[in-house]
C-alpha cells in the first residue's frame, strides 16, 4: 500500500480542524466506537437495503455480537428532507443513541441532518440558509448542539469523503436546495476501510472522483492547492484518497457551499439519480448533460425557482449550458417521471449512478 507523502494532509480546515480519520478494519473500530461513548444501540444509516451491500450483514452480527443492539436505516436514498424525515423517525422509534453513517455522498448528507433534527424542537426551515425567519436566530445559531447524537461517518467514496463537513445541502419537499451549516455536523470520526472502498467498481470510482473535483473546484478559498493535489493524487490508493478528501477537502467545502452543489442537489433529486450523477451533468460532464437524466428544457424554469438565494441567470446559464439540444430525445420519457419527492418513489434509482 502507497503511503501519503509528508505534509500531504496539511490542508486547510474550518471550525477546529478536520475529523479524526482512521485507516482501520472497521468492525473493530466501530466497536471501540461506541464502547468508548457508551453507544449501545446505534443506527447504520446507508442508501441501500441491508441485502445489497455485502459486508454489511457481518458488520452487523460481528457488532451484535459484541454486545451491541445495531438498527440499520437504509432510508438515504435520496438528499431531501422526506428521507430525513424518515430517518428521524427511526432513530426514536428504535430507541437509537447514536449515528453511523457508510455509503455514498447522499448517506452523509442525510446522516448530517438527522443527527441535527432528531433532538431539536424547531423545525428544519430554521436552520437553512439564505431564508427569513421569525426566530429571533436564525440557520446554525438556533440550533440546540446539546441534543445532537454522537455520529462517525464511514465513506466508500471520493465525493462522499468530500462531504464529511459541517454543511448539507438537502433538497425540500419543493425540490428547493437548503444549505444548513454547524461545527457539529462534522463527523467525529471517519473510517476508511480497504474492504469497502474495493467493492466500488471501478467506472463509479472514477466518476465519483471527478464529481468531487468539480465541487472542489468551485470553492474559492485553497481550491488550485486542493484540485492540484488531487490530480498529483492519481497515483495514490484508494485509501490514500478518501483520507485526503476528508481530512483536507471538506474544510474548503464546508466554508463554501457553491452553486453547482447546490444545483446538483436540485437535479439528482427531481430526477431520481445520486448526487454524483447531479455534479456531473450539472457540470457539462455527462454526454446528453441534464438529458441524459431525463431533465430538459421545459424542467429548466422550475429548477431555477428551486434554488432560492442564487442570481437567476446565473442559474439558468448553467442549466441550459448543460441541457440537451432542441430536438434531442430524452433518456425518460416524460410520462414516466414526476418531480419532487412523490417522484422519487416512482423511479427506479439508477445502479450504475454516482453515490
Amino acid at each position: 500500500m502507497k503511503s501519503l507523502p509528508d505534509g500531504f494532509l496539511d490542508g486547510p480546515t474550518i471550525w477546529g480542524g478536520p475529523s479524526v480519520v482512521r485507516r482501520v478494519e472497521v468492525i473493530e473500530e466501530l466497536a471501540r466506537w461506541c464502547e468508548v461513548r457508551g453507544i449501545t444501540r446505534p443506527m447504520v444509516l446507508g442508501g441501500r437495503p441491508i441485502s445489497e451491500i455485502d459486508i454489511l450483514l457481518p458488520l452487523i452480527h460481528a457488532l451484535e455480537a459484541g454486545g451491541l443492539s445495531v438498527r440499520p436505516c437504509d432510508r438515504a436514498r435520496s438528499a431531501d428532507t422526506l428521507a430525513v424525515g424518515e430517518a428521524v423517525a427511526a432513530y426514536h422509534l428504535d430507541e437509537c443513541d447514536g449515528v453511523i453513517a457508510l455509503g455514498g455522498a447522499v448517506a452523509m448528507e442525510v446522516a448530517k441532518a438527522t443527527v441535527l433534527m432528531v433532538g431539536q424542537r424547531r423545525p428544519f426551515v430554521e436552520f437553512v440558509e439564505d431564508r427569513t425567519s421569525d426566530s429571533e436566530t436564525e440557520g446554525w445559531l438556533a440550533v440546540d448542539d446539546s441534543t445532537i447524537p454522537h455520529w462517525l461517518a464511514v465513506p466508500t467514496t471520493p465525493l462522499a469523503a468530500a462531504y464529511c463537513a459541517g454543511a448539507t445541502v438537502l433538497a425540500d419537499d419543493l425540490s428547493r436546495a437548503c444549505v444548513v451549516r454547524h461545527p457539529l455536523l462534522r463527523p467525529e470520526h471517519v473510517i476508511i476501510d480497504a474492504s469497502l472502498t474495493a467493492a466500488i467498481e471501478d467506472d463509479q470510482w472514477r466518476q465519483s472522483e471527478r464529481a468531487a473535483r468539480h465541487i472542489l473546484a468551485e470553492c474559492p478559498t485553497h481550491a488550485a492547492e486542493t484540485v492540484v493535489r488531487m490530480e498529483s493524487g492519481t497515483t495514490l490508493d484508494r485509501e490514500d484518497l478518501l483520507v485526503y478528501l476528508a481530512a483536507c477537502g471538506a474544510g474548503p467545502i464546508e466554508a463554501h457551499v457553491g452553486l453547482l452543489r447546490r444545483v446538483s442537489v436540485a437535479v439528482a433529486v427531481r430526477s431520481g439519480h445520486r448526487l454524483g450523477a447531479g455534479v456531473l451533468a450539472a457540470a457539462q460532464e455527462t454526454p446528453g448533460g441534464l438529458g441524459a437524466l431525463g431533465i430538459h428544457e421545459v424542467e429548466i424554469e422550475a429548477l431555477v425557482s428551486a434554488l432560492s438565494g442564487a442570481d437567476p441567470d446565473t442559474v439558468r446559464h448553467m442549466l441550459m449550458a448543460a441541457s440537451p439540444r432542441p430536438g434531442g430525445r430524452p433518456a425518460v420519457a416524460a410520462g414516466r417521471r414526476r418531480g419532487g419527492r412523490r417522484g422519487r418513489h416512482e423511479r427506479d434509482t439508477n445502479d450504475d449512478a454516482v453515490e
